[in-house]
């Protein structure tokens, strides 16, 4: 059986690989947290306001499936969401166990193909302000 902190380890190389993607236009540097969920962030910063992206393990514990998660992105600015990417959300996969290395995989390569869009959200944000890239 494979835990959370098990499965954040072994995510981890790929997902910081993946958010670091994102944050590389931006010249933002990527920080691990580990508090009540792991996962990595990065902030974007405007004249007046910060643009804050996470890409965490969701335990799926929270939804009363032990043993079980997802890795979720989120572009929040403020307390309002920009931009949420959910792999398999509203389907049966959206939470699957910890031990499942082929799910885990497809998972990752779901947050790298929407990379894309996490770029175009933070892009288009700055460009509001005039701060275009």
């Amino acid at each position: 059986m494979t835990t959370y902190q098990e499965r954040f380890e072994a995510i981890l190389p790929e997902l910081r690989g993946i958010v670091e993607r994102m944050a590389q236009p931006f010249d933002a540097d990527v920080e691990e947290y580990r508090d009540d969920e792991f996962g990595l962030s990065f902030i974007v910063k405007r004249v007046e306001d910060t643009l804050w992206v996470t890409a965490n393990l969701d335990d799926g514990a929270h939804a009363n499936l032990p043993e079980s998660g997802n890795v979720v992105v989120r572009v929040d600015i403020g307390e309002e969401s920009v931009l949420t990417i959910i792999p398999h959300n509203l389907s049966d996969d959206v939470y699957v166990s910890f031990s499942d290395d082929e799910m885990w995989e497809d998972k990752l390569e779901w947050i790298r193909v929407r990379t894309v869009d996490v770029i175009d959200a933070i892009s288009a944000w700055k460009v509001e302000e005039g701060l275009a890239l």
